[in-house]
């Protein structure tokens, strides 16, 4: 839907939908119940309203409370969706979407409600929510200013290196299958294609969804673990849309239209089995101890053994062991 309001062509609107399901970056999230895939839905919901404020300022008040729920799904939402608002808002004015004089009332609506929506999220960060970014943010350690700003940098580019996009992808096996990039290889071609397109067609519509794709990594980019798939999981829907412009492209520059378009569905439908495969065979094995597998292992199948012991000592090889500790052993 954000694909066909932005280009207004549904085949590049249906190829973007297949993409981004059969991408190995959004797929393993998707299948893994991560709570940035709701994050992310709530997100593209809220700058595809915002796109309609024009028409009915209603829209305006929906954007707004979709980009709420955002933040509160996971932590690089609440750094990206302000970011994006602002875009968004600039866009909608530069472009003379809307009239500031009818929408005041509905925006003034919108501003508070986002507002009294922060009180929450402030709160908790001034407390201990705040512990997390100490522990993996790029700040911790006493690293300077000037050097904070050039692994900002470093791990900012490292984001679009294509090494990481197309052959290794993210090394935290909880966030790729340890044998495939987050991107296939055919998709760089068709993203440079894409990029073309954007760049001759000249819609500020079209150089919207590139600016998102680009604040996008800003999360993962103020931590130490970059590039990072996951705090920069809103990077890949964008990435997916390109693709499709891309496609369609080339796909309009062609005799054999049809036939293209059927052997490139195929052969993202031959990839994914390929990549799919492996994520129902290798994959499980490689990856138990990333996903702690054996903390469940230990507190359910030995839990009847703990009684005859004074004290249990369990490693934290495989992270924390607490957590599992008490859930599987149902303390209250």
């Amino acid at each position: 839907l954000l694909t066909l309001k932005i280009f207004n062509r549904k085949t590049m609107a249906l190829l973007s939908a297949l993409f981004l399901s059969v991408l190995p970056w959004f797929f393993i999230f998707s299948r893994t119940g991560y709570e940035a895939t709701a994050g992310l839905m709530f997100y593209l919901l809220g700058v595809y309203f915002a796109l309609f404020a024009g028409k009915n300022k209603v829209f305006i008040l929906l954007s707004t409370l979709s980009f709420i729920v955002s933040l509160y799904s996971y932590n690089s939402f609440r750094i990206i969706t302000p970011l994006t608002i602002v875009c968004l808002a600039a866009y909608l004015v530069w472009a003379g979407q809307i009239n500031f004089k009818k929408v005041i009332g509905v925006v003034l609506i919108s501003v508070f409600i986002f507002i009294l929506s922060l009180v929450p999220i402030y709160r908790l960060a001034s407390s201990e929510g705040v512990t997390r970014l100490q522990t993996v943010g790029i700040g911790s350690g006493g690293v300077g200013g000037q050097e904070i700003i050039m692994i900002f940098l470093q791990n900012y580019i490292s984001q679009f290196n294509p090494h990481f996009l197309f052959i290794s992808g993210d090394g935290n096996l909880r966030s790729q299958t340890g044998n495939s990039g987050q991107l296939y290889l055919v998709n760089l071609l068709l993203i440079i294609f894409g990029v073309i397109f954007v760049l001759k067609d000249r819609k500020p519509l079209q150089y919207l969804h590139i600016l998102l794709m680009i604040i996008a990594p800003i999360p993962a980019a103020i931590t130490k673990e970059s590039p990072h798939a996951l705090r920069a999981i809103s990077e890949v829907p964008f990435l997916a849309i390109l693709s499709a412009v891309g496609a369609v492209y080339i796909l309009d520059r062609v005799k054999f239209r049809r036939l293209l378009l059927c052997a490139l569905v195929v052969s993202f439908l031959v990839m994914f089995a390929v990549y799919f495969r492996n994520f129902l065979t290798e994959y499980p094995k490689i990856s138990s101890k990333d996903w702690q597998y054996g903390y469940k292992k230990i507190f359910t199948e030995f839990k009847g053994e703990f009684g005859q012991f004074e004290k249990i000592i369990v490693s934290d090889y495989m992270a924390q062991p607490y957590i599992f500790a008490l859930y599987y052993l149902g303390v209250d």
